[in-house]
């Protein structure tokens, strides 16, 4: 009986061990809406007018890696040659903390490309997360503009028991184990002196 118990604890123990070791896995959730803010800078083509200041939303679905969604912005601050809004559909990917999203926006203003770096908050499940990045224009009429970005995903507190890292989940297997070693040792019949 005692090895049975001792054999059970064994495979218990490996399982969550491989489990700690395997990592989270899956790409960082970014679906959900997106508080946005774009710069750009006009290059001297177009008059040299210089900047555009955009301030809006976009809303990205996701499915494993690959990103999709609509963005809205409207000026906040530039020049008479800077649209009044600029609305589009986004595509893009997300590997690991890198995020690439393309932009086609409409009224015949081109595309855009927009590249940052994901800055997760892992304390809010859905929400917090930032992108931070650059931004350049490769066609249309404000082709070779060049800028920048800042995204806030959308914070939704959740209530839920975090995560456990690799780590925590290492100590919770060696705490497992001291302790079934020593319920182990009390349940044991005592041995018959020979």
């Amino acid at each position: 009986m005692v090895k049975i118990a001792r054999k059970l604890l064994m495979i218990v123990t490996l399982s969550l061990l491989a489990l700690s070791l395997s990592g989270q896995g899956g790409p960082p959730d970014l679906s959900g809406t997106w508080d946005l803010q774009s710069t750009f800078f006009l290059p001297t083509g177009l008059g040299g007018m210089g900047t555009c200041t955009f301030q809006g939303s976009a809303d990205v679905g996701q499915n494993g890696t690959t990103l999709s969604g609509d963005a809205t912005q409207s000026l906040v601050d530039g020049g008479t040659a800077c649209p009044a809004e600029m609305d589009g559909t986004l595509t893009g990917e997300v590997s690991g903390n890198q995020v690439s999203m393309g932009m086609v926006m409409g009224g015949d203003l081109g595309e855009s490309d927009f590249i940052g770096t994901l800055a997760a908050n892992l304390a809010l499940q859905g929400g917090g997360n930032t992108v931070s990045g650059t931004t350049t224009v490769t066609s249309g009429p404000f082709a070779g503009a060049t800028g920048t970005f800042d995204a806030v995903q959308g914070t939704v507190p959740v209530v839920e028991v975090p995560a456990s890292s690799t780590v925590g989940l290492v100590v919770l297997v060696a705490i497992l184990l001291v302790v079934g070693g020593l319920l182990l040792r009390r349940r044991s019949p005592a041995r018959s002196a020979p």
